[in-house]
């Protein structure tokens, strides 16, 4: 199914392609596992992203998620998807004190994988908006959520472009730093950005105390030091 067409730049030789953005299903876990390999061998900092495992994969194109995906000439060059955890032990539900009832009603936003040729070109931000719009048709999710890195600049800011708040930090997959991102599609959460507070993303301590305190991320900034997250108070 198409979803969107245009063009797109590939970032090292500055050439323009055109695209297309379409569900993906089985039939494209081959390339998906492919690009996934070049997109984390091509990291510095191996712990920004997590593998989604084969079982995943299956799961989330064939019964419990939806996915999309950019081709450039017939190859896939980013990809993107949402899971229904439902009642398994990984559900992030669990981690925010969601009833078991609750727990059924949630969809995770997974890692965004875009090929390092075609990154610059917002294609995570256009993935998520197209992706989370066809969710809400196929089953009814109310509480949105996902985990990213502190570290990881792009996934932060569609994150919080996605309309959901960082409501924790913890230690997630082997002990990872991770960010917990939450939304209530439902009951939104509105928090007062009137008076923020900018906290660098590498202190970690600092934000812990803010979020002990109630308060929650909303916006990001880019500075030369690296990027800032603002907190505040929840209405």
């Amino acid at each position: 199914m198409l979803i969107e067409k245009g063009v797109i730049t590939n970032q090292t030789d500055l050439t323009n392609h055109p695209f297309e953005m379409i569900l993906l299903n089985k039939n494209h876990l081959d390339q998906i596992k492919e690009l996934q390999s070049t997109v984390i061998e091509g990291l510095k900092d191996k712990t920004l992203c997590v593998y989604l495992t084969d079982e995943e994969l299956v799961e989330i194109l064939e019964t419990s998620g939806l996915a999309v995906g950019v081709l450039v000439a017939e190859k896939l060059v980013a990809f993107f998807s949402v899971l229904y955890p439902g009642a398994r032990e990984d559900n992030l539900g669990l981690d925010i004190g969601l009833s078991k009832g609750q727990l059924m009603k949630v969809a995770h936003m997974e890692s965004a994988f875009i090929h390092p040729d075609f990154r610059g070109n917002h294609l995570e931000e256009r993935m998520i908006n197209h992706l989370l719009a066809s969710a809400k048709h196929d089953i009814e999710w109310r509480y949105l959520l996902a985990t990213v890195s502190p570290y990881n600049y792009p996934s932060v800011k569609a994150a919080l472009g996605a309309n959901t708040v960082i409501v924790d930090l913890k230690f997630k997959y082997n002990n990872y730093w991770r960010y917990i991102f939450f939304q209530d599609n439902q009951n939104l959460i509105s928090v007062d950005d009137s008076d923020t507070v900018p906290v660098l993303n590498t202190d970690l301590d600092k934000q812990l105390e803010l979020l002990k305190q109630g308060y929650l991320g909303l916006k990001v900034a880019k500075s030369e030091e690296g990027f800032y997250i603002h907190y505040g108070k929840k209405r």
